[in-house]
Formats: structure tokens, C-alpha cells, sequence
């Protein structure tokens, strides 16, 4: 009788624990993911050289988008548009700030609408995927 004590014991003990190692790590994971998403709040510093070999870049990309399939950015990490984002704010500000007639400043605006926009549907998607759309709505 003694031997099944210890058999119930070892099994209870067993489903309790690896819950919280998984809770633990889970809780670590998004510790660590939050503080990316601080430090994506952070714009680069960017020079004129950088963000001209953006757009270079970017126009390529969309060059070589097919027409059947989602813009470039749509297929990147949320992360990367999220940098990306950054990348094309800074240069839209060092343009306005170095020189008023640099015409590239609203290709970068059109670049960083787009970067957002995309941001912007992937989170409504996590919020009803977690049915938190209503929440989201009353938000102050």
C-alpha cells in the first residue's frame, strides 16, 4: 500500500513542476521579448549615406515583388518592420532637419506609413486571435 502513496506522490509531483519551470520560462521569454519591444521605440541615429542606401534597397524590394504576392514587409518579422519603421522615421527627420528641399522625405513618409500600418494590422490580429477587441476599443 505504501508503494502506491509514493506512486501517486511521484506522479502529482511530476505534473506540478514542469508547469512551473514552464511558467517560469514562458514569464522570462516575455520579459525579454517586452524589452525589444522598448528598445524598437528607440530611433537610430541614420546619415544622409544610410538612408539613400535604404531606399535603394527598398525600391529594389518592391521591384521585385510579384504581383500575386504580399508586399516584401508583409513577409518579414514584426520585429523587422518594427526596425524598419525606425529606419525610415530617422530618415524622414534627418531630412527635414539637415535640408528642407530634399526630395526623398516623402518617399521615406510613404515607407514609414506603410511600416506602421503593417504593425498596426499585425497587433488587431494578435488582439482578436486573444479575443481582446473589446478591450482594445474602450481603452481611454
Amino acid at each position: 500500500m505504501d508503494w502506491i502513496k509514493y506512486l501517486l506522490l511521484s506522479f502529482t509531483l511530476l505534473t506540478i513542476f514542469p508547469l512551473q519551470a514552464q511558467d517560469l520560462e514562458k514569464k522570462q521569454r516575455e520579459g525579454m521579448a517586452s524589452a525589444r519591444m522598448a528598445a524598437m521605440h528607440t530611433l537610430p541615429v541614420v546619415t544622409r549615406t544610410q538612408c539613400s542606401a535604404l531606399l535603394v534597397d527598398w525600391g529594389q524590394r518592391d521591384k521585385s515583388d510579384q504581383a500575386d504576392s504580399p508586399a516584401w514587409f508583409m513577409r518579414i518579422s514584426t520585429e523587422e518592420v518594427a526596425r524598419l519603421f525606425g529606419l525610415a522615421f530617422a530618415c524622414e527627420e534627418e531630412g527635414e532637419q539637415r535640408d528642407k528641399t530634399y526630395r526623398n522625405i516623402s518617399r521615406f513618409a510613404l515607407y514609414a506609413l506603410q511600416f506602421q500600418a503593417q504593425l498596426l494590422f499585425r497587433a488587431e490580429t494578435v488582439l482578436r486571435d486573444h479575443t481582446l477587441c473589446e478591450e482594445y476599443l474602450l481603452q481611454p
